[in-house]
């Protein structure tokens, strides 16, 4: 009992079940997406603070060989009235360095880009929506996954 019971709380500490969509993936496979350090809820998403940094992993593989990769995060607030998308600034939106992957990348070999984003501290506590795009070196979207996010 004691084992199960630690089982779930690790899974739902380490983001093993964060909730998430293809948004339109055209050059690969999305096999996973996770937001560690978040309380999940199936229905509402990931629960997070504003404020702080956020780790993620995509993992995916490729339909064709890419030569370079890059990274593009879109974020979505609602409103009662309304949404707001906008891009989310990244350190670093060169996917091929410092993020588990080396390009070129390989056809049909598993992949897991390794991340963080930060969450601004002013953004209002509501949910959220990431739109996470790894684009090819001609811009096309190879692999883009939708994730739900709640802000407190």
């Amino acid at each position: 009992m004691f084992i199960t019971v630690l089982t779930v709380l690790l899974l739902a500490k380490f983001g093993v079940s964060t909730p998430y969509t293809n948004c339109g993936s055209k050059l690969g496979l999305l096999k996973s997406a996770k937001i560690f350090d978040c309380d999940d809820n199936q229905e509402h998403g990931c629960y997070v603070k504003t404020g702080t940094k956020q780790n993620v992993e995509i993992s995916f593989k490729l339909y064709d060989p890419i030569k370079e990769l890059t990274s593009v995060v879109l974020g979505t607030v609602y409103t009662i009235a309304d949404s707001i998308t906008a891009p989310l600034p990244m350190e670093n939106n060169n996917a091929c360095k410092d993020s588990g992957l080396s390009c070129p990348l390989d056809k049909n070999k598993p992949y897991t880009y390794k991340t963080t984003i930060e969450i601004p501290r002013n953004t209002y506590q509501t949910l959220l929506k990431l739109e996470w795009k790894l684009k090819d070196e001609s811009n096309t979207t190879a692999i883009c996954v939708s994730l739900k996010a709640n802000l407190t």
